[in-house]
């Protein structure tokens, strides 16, 4: 990009077009009209999944591995009631800040140094 004396902004191309154009000139309000399209809206993903990859499918807990679906699937086994009840109990949708610590750098972030 460079500005003109006249206050218009030459946007040069990287690669000459096929009709000979190796820059474009545009007014300021111009060039702003066209990065405008580029920038998303507020609070809309960027990557939107359509029919079973979606996220409300009935279909997508057969199909996603380790979906809601898959728990209730595995094979039953002969375990206590308690291990049972654990498996079918719903699982947290994030770990605690003080699980990650202890994932990442093996620190008990709730264990005191000095007294235990």
């Amino acid at each position: 990009l460079s500005l003109l004396s006249s206050g218009d902004v030459v946007f040069k191309l990287k690669k000459t077009g096929s009709d000979g154009t190796t820059s474009l000139l545009f007014s300021p309000l111009e060039l702003i009209e066209k990065w405008v399209v580029l920038v998303p809206q507020p609070h809309k993903h960027l990557v939107t999944y359509h029919g079973v990859l979606s996220s409300v499918p009935a279909w997508r807990k057969e199909i996603v591995p380790g979906g809601p679906g898959a728990a209730h699937k595995a094979e039953p086994q002969e375990t206590s009631d308690e291990v049972q009840a654990e498996a079918q109990a719903p699982r947290a949708r994030r770990l605690l800040w003080a699980q990650l610590l202890q994932r990442t750098f093996g620190l008990d972030a709730l264990l005191c140094p000095q007294c235990a």
